[in-house]
């Protein structure tokens, strides 16, 4: 009887180490039958919880930069002069932003930005105005020049602009005559200002292109990566090549991307169609559409207007026709000219050339903040991805023709 009952016992304890091994034997099996990626429910929920890809935009042209450590360097501010006999200038078609206004004698001048882009040179470098005391602050620029007057002087200063050191950055070239004949070598300009103890990056108050720009020159979201990576791959040049030489900032120069790739479609805005923009400067600036290079291609006095330094017709992606108003300075030219004070803070009306199209707008800014533009229900304007040309004529008496 106690033998019938052992047996009985170890029979039932074979049988439940039978079963417990069998059920490990299968969880293990389970265990090897799911590979890593197989699992549908993880493969989902690893891809919705991945964070979107962040991409590093310039603040003045919104393109993409794979090397950030020069994204919020302080721009080069720098006074180009447009007379017959200073073209064709040197370096226009490398400037991030352009502010052409009017000065004495009814010609204009250029301040041209440059940030995300250093040429070897540009010129003819001339002096300062008093609309500088606007346009430098905005950008937080170092300001290069050949002189100035002492109404000029005195108000630089007391807007807090930062002259540049130009010391053995400007020359004399022998292609020109004096004084149209003063150019700069740019790519020395941030070594000599650190030499200075110019504090060279800030925090840089963007452009708007239609995205929100961090501090340190970020954004992200899938809405924005199509546009930004297909502006970067697929611009084509104004000369024809499809890629261009990339500049010290690490993204392709502007000189060669003819971002028509980067095209945001203004969905809600009312624009019209335009061929071209003239302004009647002394020499009449005009600006006409190409709609093969997706670009506004520059003319001056009815002729095609060049960069010198690359024999390319000047182009641009945004024209921004921005009213303002002019006084009299109390200083005169050295003919006996009126000079003029130009103010570009507050607000007023404005025109955006983009994509073929004309939106009518305000500007907006102030002394630390570079212009925005609003449609009349207060909706923010984007630019498009590139190149902007701010032309300033005075709110009245001067013609801005649209066709």
């Amino acid at each position: 009887m106690r033998t019938q009952r052992t047996i009985t016992t170890v029979m039932a304890m074979a049988l439940v180490l039978t079963l417990v091994c069998a059920v490990f034997a299968g969880c293990s099996k389970k265990k090897e039958d799911i590979k890593p990626g197989n699992d549908p429910v993880a493969t989902e929920s690893a891809v919705a919880s991945a964070p979107p890809p962040v991409i590093y935009v310039s603040p003045y042209t919104g393109l993409p930069i794979e090397d950030t450590k020069n994204i919020n360097r302080r721009p080069l501010s720098i006074k180009i002069e447009n007379s017959q006999a200073a073209w064709p200038q040197m370096g226009l078609n490398s400037a991030d932003v352009v502010y052409e206004t009017r000065v004495e004698g009814g010609e204009s001048r250029f301040n041209c930005i440059f940030q995300s882009n250093i040429p070897d040179a540009v010129g003819p470098v001339r002096s300062a105005r008093l609309s500088d005391a606007w346009v430098v602050p905005q950008y937080n620029g170092l300001l290069y020049f050949s002189g100035m007057n002492s109404e000029v002087r005195a108000r630089l200063k007391s807007a807090g602009v930062t002259f540049g050191p130009s010391g053995d950055l400007l020359r004399r070239v022998d292609f020109k005559r004096a004084p149209h004949n003063l150019y700069m070598d740019v790519k020395g300009a941030y070594k000599a200002a650190k030499k200075n103890d110019i504090k060279l990056k800030k925090t840089l108050k963007p452009l708007y292109y239609g995205f929100e720009r961090t501090t340190d020159g970020a954004i992200s979201g899938d809405a924005i990566v199509p546009i930004i990576t297909q502006a970067a791959v697929s611009g084509s040049a104004v000369s024809g090549s499809n890629t261009g030489p990339v500049t010290d900032s690490g993204t392709t120069s502007n000189s060669s991307m003819a971002s028509g790739s980067a095209v945001q479609p203004l969905n809600g805005f009312d624009g019209e169609p335009a061929k071209s923009v003239s302004l009647d400067f002394y020499s009449e600036a005009k600006w006409k559409w190409d709609a093969e290079r997706k670009v506004w291609l520059r003319y001056t006095a009815n002729e095609k207007h060049f960069d010198g330094a690359t024999d390319e017709q000047v182009w641009t992606d945004n024209v921004v026709v921005m009213y303002a108003k002019y006084t009299q300075a109390s200083k005169l030219d050295p003919a006996g000219n009126p000079t003029y004070d130009t103010d570009l803070g507050g607000e007023g009306e404005a025109m955006l050339f983009r994509d073929g199209f004309v939106y009518k707008c305000k500007w907006k800014a102030d002394k630390n903040t570079p212009p925005a533009l609003f449609d009349e229900s207060g909706a923010q304007l984007p630019l498009k991805q590139g190149k902007t040309w701010f032309e300033v004529p005075p709110a009245s008496g001067m013609d801005v023709k649209v066709e």
